[in-house]
């Protein structure tokens, strides 16, 4: 007879139980049991949930339960009959397609976690004794925000007599399922779970069917699901319905069950009956791991007949219907049953002695029938090698399997219980954050300007700013990635022609959008193969740090490529190798070409770790190449007029010219460090720390190979080998450290999750302590990012804002009547030449007037930019610009004469020059019509100026004006006639 639902309430709904709820009560006596009961009871396991979750009981767990295709996909009865697809098919492609079915059942196949109930017992929050009485009925609060996972939803009942208290699992269950509805879920149990219904549907051997609806409406850790689980397995042990279940996720399960209770003696019947003494062996390893009271250890060497018979040696008597079935394994035995005709005596494991080997059994042991273990065969565990070798290769591809779906700690998905926040929550802070850095951040880097929205502007608008990389006679700059910003930029700029700078904010926050939707699908990537826990902190690091405030929305080919390998990186974890090998490409080649290198761990998984992939590698990447060069070329051959590669001329000029980048700069090995810690703070301390940390925790959960370190390894060396390259090159910049901004966010997430988890391993009453470490880590970064961030946009925004205020001038004057513009207006810069935000924040055209921006001598004594040619595309781009060349020699044509100016943009500070002199020392001349405050650099102190101090930074840092000059013309004198 089957236990009732009932009946076990109090026992697995108890708040403090000495044993677990998923072992049945024994029975003892008024004194309290036997001494052998009692040292019985004291060996049982307690923690079910941490004993299912070893390693070496999952790996047996797994091969007890098998694979059989047949049997995974069988007909099950559908809402609407799915129309059958054949296919004619080669005897490769019959193989390829078993094992794709093969590995989606090993997917199917993830068992149920073995977690002790909940806890029942509700909270007592408050007792209001003056509301007693008001109602009759109960009154249950749900906080139904969306977000909010079911497990953390906050659910309270208010009673008639006024206590008001949490809600208990079933309630809460309830509550979760009335307002966020599921389908076959009703707020109340469906039928079949109750008693009669239960014992009908089991007698019909619908155990598989019960088992997938329960793991369906409840969760595992539901004192109901418990109780049906127990029922099921209690019913399948005790008529033999092993079959029903083998070769399911259950079956691993119902086994474990069975040898949590001591209980298996019918599946080893089962097994003897099919002669399947590898089976036996296994579930005897199985129950050695569960039980240390045994007299004998197995061995690395023992094979199936010695497992199996120091199991009848110690548990059973030649008399028993066990000992017979056990002879049909292995008929060795019966050598050794003569030696005691009687049997061995049933007295507890633990209190038996361990007797000396007979004669016979010593031949039995050294007889030929005994399998010797290979080299080859290893076991899942680390205990003992298996001694058949005839599953080598199912056995290596199994191991396979797992590292593909398994993640860094974790053998198996289903093990990762972490809380991670839900993909919708990520994709609104991430969008949110960088639109705000559209918006707020400042442009770092002139070559943004004057190399890419410059060009923009030419496509755009027909005008715009040209530098030496742009001229026919080096073209080293493509113009396939300037075009592609078109797409978000043109619909814009056709439904708003003169709003340009609506336009500039528009395509910053367009490309911050696809930074965001790169670092969500890096996110749950992440979460998919390294782990949830590794996932929630790379989604605070990448969201908070300074240094993708800076780059995420960068009209850069190093902020393109930083996406892009955000991408490539996100595909190899998933292993979606076309994906991964395209990102890499379009990054290197249409963005940055030196950003190839962060492309290491896919081709060294796929040429290498993987051969098998080798073909499949060297056609993606050929594909992939071959149709990026050819649009590369067509497109740059249509703008330069000349067949060009710019790429190839990109490096060519970077490596192997014999001044390169060098002439526009040279710093220390310390300018990287200063930055990435301005930027990134205790980051790049946990990056460091990411893969030692990470490989030593992996390491000290024993796992049977390293798999599934690969993934944290091959970005990791990736990463070290782009800070190898550009630490020893002379020239360096900022944005040259843009496109490995993912990988210091994922080892800061490793460092950190790594420290988290051999705390709470080694220090577990300390769990509080490293709980508040994690929090206060986290907490001091996001504090340091946004006071860096904050520091930023408060320090050097200046610039934007000024050319904003001279555009909205300039725009309300030629709106007003009665004002007469000339015919061209001249807005000169000097020594602020490098701060110009673009064009598009100068009106294209005002009326009749036209407005330009030029150049004044200052202490720059370099190449500047020169308009280009005012003719139709392409023969603007095609024209070969005159007083143009690639040593950074100055071109004296590109200086107007001061006093030529209409408009004058310059920063006031007390350092003044004969070239630099201070205009607001000159008020007969020049006008401010608008200025902002600007910080000095050289006049301030260097910690308060590089982070925002409410109240502090302004007492310490110095601040200087950047001026909007208008000239003041001279007035008209008229004389009498």
């Amino acid at each position: 007879m089957m236990c009732s639902v009932q009946r076990r309430s109090c026992l697995l709904l108890s708040t403090t139980r000495r044993y677990s709820a998923w072992i049945a009560a024994k029975k003892q006596s008024k004194a309290g049991g036997s001494q052998a009961q009692q040292q019985q009871q004291r060996a049982e396991p307690t923690d079910v949930g941490r004993l299912f979750s070893d390693e070496r009981v999952q790996g047996l767990l797994h091969k007890l339960t098998g694979v059989s295709v047949d049997k995974t996909f069988a007909n099950k009865r559908i809402s609407q009959a799915e129309r059958p697809h054949y296919a004619l098919m080669s005897v490769q492609e019959i193989e390829r397609t078993r094992e794709a079915m093969t590995k989606d059942a090993l997917e199917r196949l993830q068992m149920v976690p073995f977690v002790e109930p909940r806890d029942s017992r509700p909270e007592i929050l408050s007792d209001d004794k003056e509301i007693a009485g008001f109602d009759k009925n109960k009154f249950v609060f749900t906080d139904i925000t969306f977000d909010v996972t079911n497990r953390e939803r906050t659910v309270v009942v208010r009673e008639p007599d006024g206590v008001l208290r949490t809600a208990t699992p079933e309630e809460r269950d309830r509550m979760n399922r009335v307002y966020f509805e599921r389908p076959y879920s009703p707020p109340f149990p469906p039928g079949v779970f109750s008693d009669s219904a239960l014992t009908e549907a089991l007698n019909s051997d619908k155990h598989e069917f019960v088992l997938d609806w329960a793991c369906w409406y409840y969760e595992p850790d539901n004192p109901e699901f418990v109780n049906v689980a127990r029922t099921v397995y209690d019913h399948a042990d005790k008529f033999k319905k092993y079959d029903l279940l083998w070769a399911t996720r259950h079956y691993g399960g119902l086994v474990f069950y069975l040898v949590l209770n001591r209980r298996i003696d019918g599946v080893l019947e089962h097994y003897a009956e099919q002669k399947k003494a590898s089976e036996a062996a296994d579930l005897i390893r199985l129950y050695r791991t569960a039980f240390t009271d045994w007299r004998k250890a197995i061995k690395t060497g023992d094979s199936d007949v010695q497992i199996i018979q120091d199991y009848v040696e110690q548990y059973c008597s030649p008399q028993s219907k066990l000992y017979s079935f056990l002879q049909g394994i292995a008929p060795e035995l019966a050598l050794g049953s003569q030696r005691s005709p009687q049997g061995p005596r049933k007295t507890p494991p633990s209190s038996r002695k361990p007797r000396k080997m007979t004669k016979n059994l010593s031949l039995v042991r050294r007889s030929n029938n005994r399998v010797k273990p290979t080299k080859a065969a290893k076991s899942p565990t680390p205990e003992y090698d298996q001694p058949s070798t005839s599953s080598e290769d199912a056995e290596r591809r199994r191991r396979q399997e797992a590292a593909d779906t398994g993640k860094l700690y974790f053998e198996s998905s289903h093990k990762d219980d972490d809380w991670a926040p839900t993909t919708a929550t990520i994709f609104k802070i991430l969008v949110s954050i960088r639109m705000s850095a559209g918006i707020w951040s400042t442009i770092s880097d002139c070559d943004e300007v004057y190399n890419y929205w410059e060009p923009l502007h030419l496509l755009l608008y027909g005008g715009g700013f040209q530098t030496w990389e742009y001229s026919p006679l080096y073209a080293i700059r493509s113009y396939l990635y300037v075009w592609l910003h078109l797409f978000p930029a043109f619909p814009f700029q056709a439904l708003l022609p003169h709003t340009k700078v609506t336009t500039f904010f528009f395509l910053r926050c367009s490309i911050g959008f696809f930074n965001a939707l790169a670092d969500l699908y890096l996110y749950l990537a992440i979460c998919r193969r390294l782990g949830k826990g590794v996932g929630r902190l790379y989604a605070v690091f990448t969201t908070f740090g300074t240094g993708m405030f800076i780059a995420s929305c960068a009209f850069l080919p190093s902020s393109f490529s930083m996406t892009l390998n955000t991408v490539a990186l996100a595909a190899y974890l998933d292993r979606k190798w076309f994906i991964s090998v395209l990102a890499t490409a379009a990054s290197a080649l249409v963005g940055w070409p030196f950003a190839a290198v962060l492309g290491l761990p896919v081709v060294v998984e796929m040429l290498l770790l993987k051969r098998h992939l080798a073909a499949k590698f060297v056609l993606y990447a050929g594909a992939c190449g071959i149709a990026l060069v050819a649009l590369l070329v067509a497109v740059d051959s249509h703008y330069y007029g000349k067949t060009v590669l710019a790429p190839l001329n990109i490096v060519l000029y970077n490596v192997f010219s014999e001044h390169g980048p060098n002439l526009y700069g040279v710093e220390p090995a310390s300018f990287y460090v200063k930055n990435l810690l301005l930027n990134w703070n205790v980051a790049v301390a946990l990056a460091v720390l990411g893969l030692p940390a990470s490989a030593f925790v992996y390491r000290s959960k024993r796992p049977a190979n390293w798999d599934r370190f690969l993934p944290v390894l091959l970005p990791f060396l990736s990463g070290a080998l782009w800070v190898a390259i550009f630490f020893s090159q002379p020239h360096k910049e900022e944005r040259f450290l843009s496109p490995m901004y993912p990988l210091i966010s994922l080892f800061a997430a490793l460092g950190l999750d790594a420290v988290y988890r051999y705390g709470n391993w080694k220090l577990r009453k300390l769990e509080a302590m490293w709980n508040g470490l994690v929090l206060g880590t986290l907490a001091l970064f996001v504090i340091v990012s946004l006071s860096r961030s904050a520091a930023l946009h408060k320090n050097y925004h200046a610039p934007i804002d000024a050319y904003m205020a001279l555009s909205e001038k300039l725009t309300k004057d030629a709106n007003e009547s009665g004002v007469r513009l000339p015919s061209s207006i001249r807005v000169c810069v000097g020594k602020e030449w490098y701060r110009y935000p673009s064009s598009f924040f100068l009106p294209h055209a005002l009326g009749n007037s036209k407005v330009r921006l030029d150049f004044i001598k200052s202490e720059f004594a370099g190449l500047l930019p020169k308009r280009f040619e005012n003719a139709p595309l392409p023969q603007a781009t095609r024209l070969v610009p005159t007083e143009m060349n690639d040593m950074n020699r100055e071109e004296v044509g590109r200086y107007v004469p001061v006093n030529s100016c209409d408009y004058l943009i310059d920063l006031e500070t007390p350092d003044s020059t004969l070239l630099e002199p201070n205009f607001a020392d000159k008020p007969t001349e020049w006008r401010s019509i608008h200025k902002e405050k600007f910080l000095l650099a050289q006049h301030s102190h260097p910690l308060y100026r590089a982070f925002l101090f409410p109240g502090l930074s302004q007492q310490h840092c110095r601040f200087g004006w950047y001026h909007v000059f208008e000239r003041i013309k001279p007035p008209v004198t008229t004389s009498k006639i």
